[in-house]
């Protein structure tokens, strides 16, 4: 009995030795863990876009214009002409424009040059002559490979807008014979000056695009770089098609980065305020009748990149 008793006492013991040392490494945890430094992560910032009105300033210059004395800009591609067949890899393009009204907004507007799905060159045609119809040219178009090949030509407004007239706006099918990989310097995407320029095209053997179906000429150069508090304008040009809004079937809708799509309806310009430092893409995608994309060669979906910086 006593032996029971004393085995009872030395458990009873240990025990509260147990219990005790558990409770002091609990005390040490809790002084451990009150001063353990935590560090905080900001989140990075959200672009949350929204489109907004077309900026006050292009307004103004507008409604300049639009008082003065003027009619519709008419573009006409003087060279290469419709069908012809062009020797060699370099293809010499010019281009007129009349009706070429004297006010600040007019000034500024463009003349942009697309060879088949590559990115537009543009320049001003104001930095020409000023009597009666102005030519721009010849803008050389180095590297074009031997094939059919795709040129359009449109105005666009010192806003990057399009005209939205058959006047402003002319595409024309032409053919490359003879050597098209004839080595030629590489020439940038950048805006073209009067004498200068032109784009390189890889090789072809035909078109793939049809140029009397339904085409999409997004008018946002690649590259672009703005500043944070500059709204960007979503802007194209629509040939052989309407819009749902406008009377027709088809639709656009862009995708900014990876977010969701969104969608136009009406042959109009989006304005897209709220962009965050850094490099986005902007893609435009022509939707057809059954709600699918109507590619047309993969020239009806777009894919544009822009540069973001802090205002």
């Amino acid at each position: 009995m006593q032996l029971v008793k004393s085995v009872l006492q030395n458990l009873f013991s240990g025990g509260l030795l147990i219990l005790s040392l558990s409770c002091a490494s609990c005390s040490v945890d809790n002084d451990n863990s009150a001063t353990t430094a935590t560090t905080f992560v900001a989140p990075p910032p959200q672009q949350i876009l929204r489109v907004v009105p077309k900026p006050q300033k292009i307004v103004n210059l507008e409604n300049e214009r639009d008082g003065a004395a003027t009619s519709v800009r008419v573009l006409k591609i003087l060279f290469p002409t419709n069908g012809a067949t062009i020797s060699g890899a370099t293809v010499p393009v010019r281009i007129s424009l009349n009706d070429n009204p004297k006010s600040p907004a007019a000034d500024q507007d463009l003349i942009a040059v697309a060879l088949d799905n590559e990115p537009y060159i543009a320049s001003h045609p104001n930095s020409l002559s000023p009597e009666s119809t102005p030519v721009l040219g010849p803008i050389e178009l180095r590297n074009v490979a031997q094939g059919s090949h795709l040129l359009r030509a449109f105005v666009l407004k010192s806003s990057l807008e399009t005209y939205k007239t058959s006047d402003a706006f002319q595409m024309i099918t032409f053919m490359v014979a003879g050597n098209g990989k004839e080595a030629k310097p590489p020439v940038s995407e950048e805006v073209v000056e009067r004498k200068g320029g032109g784009a390189r095209q890889t090789a072809s053997d035909g078109l793939a695009v049809d140029p009397n179906k339904p085409v999409l000429t997004f008018a946002l150069p690649n590259g672009m770089k703005l500043t944070s508090d500059v709204p960007l304008v979503v802007d194209f040009y629509l040939s052989n098609a309407k819009l749902k809004g406008d009377g027709g079937e088809y639709r656009v809708r862009y995708i900014i980065d990876d977010d969701d799509p969104q969608w136009i309806d009406k042959w109009e310009p989006v304005w897209l305020a709220g962009w965050i430092e850094g490099k986005h893409t902007v893609r435009l995608e022509l939707i057809g009748p059954d709600g699918w994309p109507f590619s047309n060669g993969g020239y009806n979906i777009i894919t544009r990149e822009i540069s973001v910086a802090n205002h």
